[in-house]
């Protein structure tokens, strides 16, 4: 934190997450959200102290993550006349739509109440510490200053303000959109995709055809996430099939597609199965016509004890979650969800697989998968592979355990896996944390990093130190073009140093890279594979990213960006990575490498610590080969069965 001299004397907190057009006063302390450039241009010419969040939000993150995580679960089970909120919405199917609701996701990437959460806790731990009576917020969501409202007088510079009935009506838009996209979908499917008809032991849940897909030189099936495990298990005698959602055009990197040439290649792979072509239009308009959830939410919302949830420690929060539970129960959400419960479970009663496999873990999609298996055969084992590394502030891998997971007090747990595919220590000691018993933790690695999980990482990276600067981002662009603004002042002074950027497969962040103007000195890497920008990087820049931890067990250094919102990286919690927050800690840390590379290069102990805590425990073996011998096991079939040839082929 800056230091301050007499605290008493400052009676006003100005909080900044846009440059004013005005100076604060000296009367005044000034606390800023804003990008490093401009709070880095502030800091020479202001006369008052200027406090960066970057640099104090550490000391409010652990009140804010268990105050985020409570509430969310103490919503469900508000009880009204003896009913639970998420009893009361069951549908006829008994499965809650509480489970599918974006808010219940604690999505941190694409909702921000826990970021906001953080913020009102700094500026709250900053005005009194100051001693500050009064706040002044230039910029910032409105909803904050309805929160700070209830414990200091407030004055309002340009906050962002949206009307509730715009909202609303912007929402039912979003159905409308979500309907109609969806009708043409369904029947674009129903008339050239055929259901197979064969028996089927195990299916694997994935994403026509990003997540599955044919590769177009080899006319193989490639699987982002499974990767070999299809193929071995086809060795071992196994019946299998894949349990996928139609999903067009979902990386945006990529260029668009029409439906047809999409659809195209199912004729060839008679194990891809369609999930959407199990549905009926009536079942469709059913599920977008009905507003019982909403209106359920209506009289849940005006009971006491449903807004007592939200008051803690004199502040009121719901204001940072009504907007976000309005639109969960009034756009698409929900009836999206509980048409992929309603499809897979017709498709399990159609198949009775002994097994289905997926990788999304807590996402709302996984849930409704789960739910909709358990409904259509309970006897099939649901089993989840862990996607990528997990962080204690991954709010999105976070239940409350015994709420949401175990259901109390009303019965009505969140749907999930049987078993977990677990990702080492860290991943196994999150997911036990949630609810998980030592029984459902399968500690085997996940197929998708077989080849991380194999880095010796005795042997060192042999490569002359250059200038290349590889920035790896995530999903959310708002918290990555911060990073990126801040890279690009620092090495604008270097103009020697090339700066590569790999942009998230699924969040293309190259037209805000230009809109920033950013693109005179950060090239946008475009189709190369991921060995191909580390194995030119010389250090790589990031703020959460599972490639990060690749990156560092094959011995490339890698800086971590601190930025005012959660921390969703596994660095959070193993220390060995160097973090800055600012203009001047990455000039500090760029300025120590230059002198002296080699105390960057991660050592024997840190790559083995990461690779243990992140990938895989086990020397021998790999994660796809754990993977097969526990579905082996489960389905109780041996390389000895006698059965017709499959066209299984998997890249």
């Amino acid at each position: 934190m800056s230091v301050v001299e007499n605290k008493g004397e400052h009676k006003i907190l100005w909080v900044c997450w846009e440059k004013p057009d005005i100076s604060p006063t000296a009367d005044m302390v000034a606390l800023s959200f804003l990008k490093p450039s401009v709070e880095d241009g502030l800091k020479g010419q202001w006369s008052v102290p200027l406090i960066s969040a970057r640099e104090v939000v550490s000391e409010v993150k652990e009140k804010a993550l268990n105050l985020y995580i409570d509430i969310i679960a103490q919503i469900g089970i508000v009880s009204l006349n003896g009913m639970t909120f998420r009893k009361a919405l069951c549908g006829s199917d008994e499965v809650s739509s509480w489970w599918f609701h974006k808010a219940a996701c604690k999505d941190c990437e694409s909702e921000p109440t826990f970021n906001q959460i953080i913020q009102i806790l700094t500026i709250q731990r900053i005005a009194q510490e100051y001693q500050c009576t009064d706040i002044i917020l230039c910029g910032g969501p409105y909803e904050i200053a309805q929160v700070l409202s209830n414990m200091f007088p407030i004055k309002i510079l340009n906050c962002k303000k949206q009307s509730l009935l715009f909202l609303c009506g912007f929402s039912l838009l979003r159905r409308f959109k979500f309907v109609l996209k969806f009708l043409y979908e369904w029947m674009c499917l129903k008339r050239c995709v055929c259901i197979p008809e064969n028996s089927i032991d195990i299916l694997f849940s994935g994403f026509w055809d990003w997540s599955v897909k044919e590769n177009p030189l080899t006319a193989k099936l490639e699987d982002r996430y499974f990767r070999a495990v299809p193929e071995k298990l086809h060795n071992q005698g196994m019946r299998l099939g894949w349990l996928t959602w139609f999903y067009n055009n979902y990386e945006t990197n990529k260029p668009r597609r029409s439906i047809f040439k999409v659809i195209e290649p199912l004729a060839k792979h008679s194990r891809i199965i369609i999930a959407q072509c199990f549905l009926s239009i009536g079942e469709i308009f059913r599920s977008v016509t009905r507003f019982k959830p909403f209106f359920t939410f209506l009289r849940y919302q005006h009971q006491e004890a449903f807004k007592n949830i939200f008051k803690r420690n004199g502040l009121n929060f719901y204001p940072l979650l009504k907007k976000w539970l309005y639109a969960g129960f009034l756009d698409g959400t929900l009836p999206y969800h509980e048409l992929i419960c309603l499809a897979h479970r017709k498709a399990v009663q159609k198949y009775q697989p002994k097994a289905v496999v997926s990788f999304l873990n807590f996402f709302p999609y996984a849930r409704a998968l789960c739910a909709g298996v358990k409904k259509g055969c309970p006897s099939c084992a649901v089993y989840d592979m862990q996607h990528a590394s997990y962080a204690w502030e991954d709010t999105i891998g976070r239940l409350d355990s015994r709420w949401e997971f175990d259901g109390i007090p009303d019965g009505c747990s969140i749907p999930h896996a049987d078993y977990m595919f677990v990702m080492g220590e860290l991943g196994r000691d999150i997911f036990m944390k949630s609810g998980f018993s030592d029984k459902q933790i399968l500690l085997t690695g996940s197929s998708r990093y077989d080849e991380a999980s194999s880095v010796d990482v005795n042997n060192g990276r042999d490569r002359k130190f250059g200038k290349n600067i590889l920035i790896v981002a995530a999903l959310n662009k708002e918290l990555e073009l911060e990073m990126v603004d801040c890279v690009y002042m620092v090495f604008s002074q270097f103009p020697d140093v090339s700066i590569h950027l790999r942009s998230h497969p699924f969040s293309d962040i190259r037209s805000a890279i230009q809109a920033q103007r950013y693109g005179d000195k950060i090239h946008v890497t475009s189709g190369t594979a991921l060995h191909e920008d580390l194995s030119h990087a010389d250090i790589v820049i990031f703020s959460y990213s599972t490639v990060a931890e690749e990156a560092f067990i094959q011995g490339v250094p890698v800086w971590q960006w601190i930025s005012t919102g959660y921390n969703a990286s596994a660095f959070r919690d193993i220390k060995v990575a160097p973090v800055f927050s600012s203009v001047k800690g990455l000039i500090q840390l760029y300025k120590q490498f230059l002198k002296d590379p080699q105390q960057f290069i991660p050592t024997v102990e840190q790559r083995q610590l990461v690779k243990k805590k992140c990938f895989y425990i086990r020397e021998d073996g790999l994660p796809s080969d754990n993977i097969v011998e526990a579905l082996v096991l489960q389905c109780g079939i041996g390389k000895d069965r006698n059965i017709p040839e499959q066209k299984v082929t998997v890249g």
